[in-house]
């Protein structure tokens, strides 16, 4: 891409992470669209979202199947679910496995959504538990795996049909969760839930604070 970044996105790239988020939700894109100019600000929900479209979008190419966008998605979510249902920011193998009821042996097969997902080498990794020899998985950046989790909230507690009061209980809720569980992603998954609201509901007038 071409560019220069000055300012408070200067600093912010200084991260090498959220530097490379940056670029590969640029790249790709046709020419013109890769001129970004100069950037003084990064706004993070925007990014994701462009980041999110363009990393589908490769797997589904790499995969040659229209339908792979899609389950590409509901795995990552999958991932993000099971981690704010459990408080932990990484999550075994074997419960995602579980939780897509899929055979542990076909997560690992070369075309799977799986191994595909971790050869992108930006969305997420895989360690292993030396002392349990289980594979464990997590977000490669802690700010997407909240992105992520807010993906998982707004589509799991069907924020979109939902009325203003009944988002506010649910936000209320979720704060109380983050205070007690003491799972500091849920904070920022919530500031995230703020900018989804603003982006797919803004003409509703629809305010929460967290």
């Amino acid at each position: 891409i071409q560019g220069s970044l000055v300012g408070e996105a200067w600093e912010r790239c200084r991260n090498p992470l959220l530097l490379r988020f940056f670029c590969e939700a640029y790249d790709g894109r046709p020419a013109g669209g890769r001129d970004v100019g100069e950037v003084a600000e990064i706004r993070l929900y925007p990014l994701f979202v462009l980041f999110w479209k363009q990393k589908l979008g490769n797997i589904q190419d790499r995969l040659g199947d229209q339908l792979v966008s899609q389950a590409v998605s509901d795995f990552i979510l999958t991932v993000a679910g099971l981690m704010h249902r459990s408080h932990r920011t990484t999550v075994s193998r074997r419960e995602v496995a579980g939780a897509l009821d899929s055979d542990l042996r076909a997560m690992l097969v070369p075309d799977s959504i799986y191994v595909r997902t971790l050869d992108e080498e930006i969305i997420i990794e895989e360690e292993t538990n030396s002392l349990t020899a289980s594979a464990n998985i997590f977000f490669v950046y802690d700010k997407f795996s909240e992105f992520a989790i807010s993906l998982h909230i707004y589509q799991d507690q069907g924020w979109q049909e939902k009325t203003a009061e009944q988002i506010k209980s649910d936000t209320r809720g979720l704060m109380q969760e983050e205070t007690e569980s003491e799972f500091a992603t849920l904070r920022g998954a919530l500031e995230f839930l703020v900018w989804q609201l603003e982006a797919y509901r803004a003409d509703e007038d629809i305010h929460i604070q967290v």
